[in-house]
């Protein structure tokens, strides 16, 4: 069905069989991880996709789930480091005007 083809369909079936108040999140994990040397590119370039997503002016994502696993560190600097993609990962989130869900969160 191709990339852009099978979430248009996925959430057209759900908004045609599901309840009238439906809320379609796309749910991911790892958004805040710094996947490469600037940070939350993961998250990105889901932020692409969902405009990607929702450029048919039919297809309608309420919110952005996200799956956190997170770990403490005793280093200040790298735990430092992870606070700020943590801070950064919801403030991009939160910048998409859609609702944020943390939907699973566990803390090594």
């Amino acid at each position: 069905m191709g990339d852009l083809d099978y979430v248009r369909t996925a959430v057209a079936l759900a908004c045609l069989y599901g309840p009238e108040d439906i809320k379609l999140f796309i749910n991911d994990y790892n958004l805040e991880y710094d996947w490469d040397a600037s940070g939350n590119k993961k998250l990105e370039n889901l932020i692409k996709w969902i405009e990607r997503w929702e450029a048919d002016d039919v297809t309608k994502i309420d919110g952005i789930g996200t799956q956190m696993h997170i770990s403490c560190y005793a280093d200040p600097d790298q735990q430092n480091k992870r606070k700020e993609l943590i801070k950064k990962s919801f403030e991009l989130m939160a910048a998409t005007g859609k609702q944020v869900r943390i939907s699973e969160l566990d803390i090594t």
